[in-house]
């Protein structure tokens, strides 16, 4: 997995070095995201709201498929609240649980359908951090491979409009996004 990623990491910076930057792009965006992990002895089901930023560029291949590598950077916004939180043997009661990073690296195949509509399919490495507030421990740390697929809208010059899900393992998320292309 650790070539796969490294790989990945090769590709964009291939291309973002060897590009001119008229196809860089970046995006700011909302999350919200679901989550189900085991942290010490606990099983936990989580949901959470986060910001991301991203940075991207577009490498069309033909008139209507475009080849996208993108990374994003996401923090949680606000926790959500565990009842029954064993940390150590000893019952806490509730814990409280936080996203603290996310970090994505992805690929995407975007093909333009309908002009101002184009659709798009990723594959998705991500980085998930949670703490635990009342611990103050990393409570749980994950990184795996998922898809994800959305739709954009672009009927302004250099804006678009981003609605993205994707599947991470037992992660799902939905994100609404901005893109300006620079």
């Amino acid at each position: 997995m650790k070539t796969i990623v490294k790989y990945l990491l090769i590709v964009n910076v291939i291309f973002f070095t060897s590009h001119s930057f008229a196809n860089v792009f970046s995006s700011i965006g909302y999350e919200y995201s679901s989550n189900e992990f085991s942290a010490q002895t606990n099983k936990i089901s989580v949901n959470f709201n986060s910001v991301y930023v991203s940075v991207g560029y577009l490498i069309k291949l033909s008139d209507d498929i475009t080849l996208v590598p993108e990374v994003s950077l996401g923090k949680g916004l606000g926790k959500d609240e565990v009842s029954g939180f064993r940390y150590g043997g000893d019952l806490l009661g509730k814990e409280e649980i936080s996203l603290d990073t996310s970090v994505n690296i992805s690929t995407s195949l975007q093909y333009q359908t309908e002009y101002p509509l184009y659709t798009f399919a990723s594959i998705v490495y991500s980085k998930v951090d949670y703490k635990g507030e009342l611990t103050k421990s990393d409570l749980y740390s994950d990184s795996s491979f998922g898809i994800a697929a959305g739709l954009g809208y672009n009927q302004i010059k250099d804006l678009d409009i981003l609605l993205t899900a994707s599947s991470v393992e037992k992660r799902k998320s939905l994100k609404l996004g901005i893109r300006y292309h620079f």
